[in-house]
């Protein structure tokens, strides 16, 4: 991703070479720094952070979609996240983009002492691809599943991001249809 997504989140303003840099100090890291206002300022009303940098933009591999704009918001011991996204890929995108934002404001709330309660998310440039017509008619003739419920391990309260894994988490109840495949368009 070059310098997108997460380096944009743990290093914003720090200047990208390559992948195997090491960055730990430079930038701003904003997901830490949301950790600290959650828990020191919970009813803070900048409690935001952004991947969309500008002046990185040439050194992602594509300019981010989602988490142009997150900010959190609590109310007593409930946190909710919104999210607002540029450019939204209704099949293949916005599928991914939901639970992933959704176990965000998950871990967040781990990390903090809160509940997570809602997850808002605003879209902007939201697209259906020519290519995925086909695949989306097909979904839409299924019936929804049971949402499965997701729990959140202890260990991920103190646990520093860089090494929280699949084993901290679990999907209790998870069901799927069968795969439908799609071309992903950039």
């Amino acid at each position: 991703m070059g310098a997108g997504y997460g380096f944009q989140w743990h290093h914003f303003g720090a200047a990208y070479g390559t992948c195997q840099d090491d960055y730990d100090g430079s930038g701003v890291d904003q997901l830490n720094e949301v950790v600290r206002l959650l828990k020191e300022d919970p009813t803070s009303r900048r409690i935001c952070m952004t991947a969309w940098n500008p002046a990185a933009l040439h050194r992602m591999a594509l300019p981010p979609c989602h988490s142009c704009f997150v900010q959190f918001f609590v109310s007593g011991l409930d946190l909710s996240c919104h999210m607002y996204q540029r450019s939204v890929d209704c099949f293949l995108g916005l599928a991914a983009n939901i639970p992933s934002y959704a176990l965000l404001t998950n871990i967040l709330a781990m990390k903090c002492g809160l509940r997570p309660k809602e997850l808002i998310i605003s879209t902007g440039d939201t697209h259906v691809y020519g290519n995925h017509v086909t695949q989306i008619r097909e979904q839409l003739t299924r019936l929804p599943l049971p949402s499965p419920r997701l729990r959140v391990g202890d260990a991920v309260k103190d646990k520093d991001w860089a090494v929280l894994d699949l084993s901290d988490f679990e999907l209790v109840g998870y069901m799927h249809h069968p795969a439908i495949k799609a071309p992903m368009s950039v």
